[in-house]
C-alpha cells in the first residue's frame, strides 16, 4: 500500500460503517502505521464513551482485510534471513534479523505495493 492516503471513491464506505470510521483506519493503519497495542489502547479508550469504531486491533485488520475493490488481491508471504548472522553482529541485531516477518503484497494487474506488517505468527 502506498504511504501516502487512501483513496476513496463516491459514498460507499463499505465495509467501514461511516467516512470516520474509514479516516480512523487511514490514519491508525497507513499514516502513524500505529501498533497492535496501541490500536487497542485507544480502541478501549473509545469504548468508555461507547463509541469505539472497532473492538480491538484484529477487529480492524480484519475489516481492511475484507475490503474489495474491483481486482485487487492480497497476498502474504513470510520472509526470513537465512545466513548465520550470530558471528558478525551483535545479539540484538542478529536476533532481529532471524525473526520470521510476515509481509502482505496487494495486486491489480501489474501493480503491485508491499506492505511489512511485522512478525509472523507461527
Amino acid at each position: 500500500m502506498q504511504a501516502s492516503t487512501l483513496e476513496h471513491p463516491g459514498d460507499d464506505w463499505a465495509p467501514f460503517n461511516n467516512q470516520a470510521t474509514f479516516e480512523t483506519v487511514e490514519l491508525l493503519y497507513v499514516k502513524a502505521e500505529a501498533s497492535g497495542g496501541n490500536i487497542d489502547g485507544l480502541m478501549d479508550i473509545w469504548k468508555q464513551t461507547g463509541q469505539a469504531p472497532f473492538a480491538n486491533h484484529q477487529d480492524l485488520y480484519d475489516s481492511i482485510d475484507s475490503i474489495t475493490v474491483g481486482d485487487l488481491a492480497w497476498q502474504s508471504f513470510n520472509v526470513q534471513y537465512n545466513h548465520d548472522v550470530t558471528v558478525l553482529l551483535p545479539c540484538r541485531t542478529a536476533c532481529v534479523m532471524s525473526r520470521t516477518e510476515r509481509t502482505w503484497l496487494l495486486k491489480r494487474g501489474e501493480e503491485r505495493w508491499v506492505r511489512h506488517t511485522g512478525l509472523a505468527e507461527g
